[in-house]
């Protein structure tokens, strides 16, 4: 299944040499791509029962799909990244050379054709129940996730900085609710994301210590972080130097709901999944993915 928007149409590009590379190491191809995200959802969740994996090539957004396809059914996930992100494939220690990544998926195939199992997030809301990889946020970072979504230019990972500078001026922080059960926490914040794999927004190591296996999330709550402090904060990020600032606060939760006021929404991976209030719950084994040991 492929994106053929990704990585300004690389993924295109790869198309047919993925499917020709699968047959020439003697697997059957049924391709599953469509022009938009709700068909090619419908034709994998059609098809599933009869495949032995399910390969997606593109960015987060479509792994993120391609798990919406294949959770809880057993049938293993291998993932070509060619998106301008690919938190997803870093995390999982991925090769970032699609050529390189595809050799990977071949070989597993071949030798641990059942892949790892990986925990998931599963998000209820009112909309329904999806599911995500990574991280789903709820805070600044949504915000400049769609911001970020409709712009042309930059290209690539300078994209979320140059969304958040057109975001920022503007923005108050929402007050917040984040329900765990065992512990919750009430106050102003600038960032509430849930994290998986602990990477998000191309490459910012949002959650240094969470891990897809635990079974647990990391939950990162950045408090009442001003404008000029955040923009200092900001480039910390990408290294996970971030936790140690004061007003940064991370717990942990197999389960939480998050509400805010006034209303915000809540993006997984990259994509739109729903408006808050929601239910984020971390799904033990919930997908296996054609990865090595991390």
């Amino acid at each position: 299944m492929v994106n053929p928007t990704a990585g300004r149409e690389r993924a295109a590009r790869f198309h047919s040499g993925v499917a020709r590379q699968l047959t020439h190491h003697g697997h059957a191809v049924v391709d599953l791509s469509a022009h938009d995200a709700a068909t090619a959802l419908t034709n994998a969740r059609g098809e599933v029962g009869d495949l032995g994996a399910l390969v997606v090539v593109g960015g987060d957004g479509v792994v993120q799909l391609g798990l919406n396809a294949v959770a809880g059914t057993g049938v293993p996930l291998g993932v070509i990244p060619v998106g301008s992100g690919n938190d997803n494939a870093t995390a999982f220690g991925m090769p970032r050379d699609p050529r390189a990544a595809l050799d990977l998926i071949v070989h597993q195939l071949e030798h641990r054709p059942s892949g790892l199992t990986t925990d998931a997030l599963r998000v209820s809301s009112a909309r329904g129940t999806s599911w995500a990889m990574a991280t789903v946020s709820c805070g600044i970072d949504a915000v400049v996730n769609a911001r970020a979504n409709r712009m042309r230019r930059p290209q690539g990972s300078l994209r979320y900085p140059a969304a958040l500078l057109t975001v920022l001026p503007r923005y108050v922080n929402p007050r917040y609710v984040v329900d765990a059960g065992d512990w919750s926490w009430e106050g102003r914040a600038v960032v509430v994301a849930v994290s998986n794999i602990g990477w998000f927004g191309g490459g910012m190591n949002v959650a240094p210590s969470a891990r897809p296996d635990d079974g647990i999330a990391d939950v990162v709550i950045g408090g009442d972080i001003g404008r000029l402090r955040l923009l200092a904060l900001f480039p910390r990020i990408y290294g996970g130097t971030h936790v140690t600032h004061p007003l940064v606060d991370i717990r942990r939760a197999r389960r939480v709901t998050i509400s805010a006021e006034p209303a915000r929404q809540a993006f997984a991976d990259g994509e739109f999944v729903t408006d808050l209030p929601a239910t984020i719950e971390v799904v033990p084994a919930a997908v296996r993915i054609l990865r090595q040991a991390t």
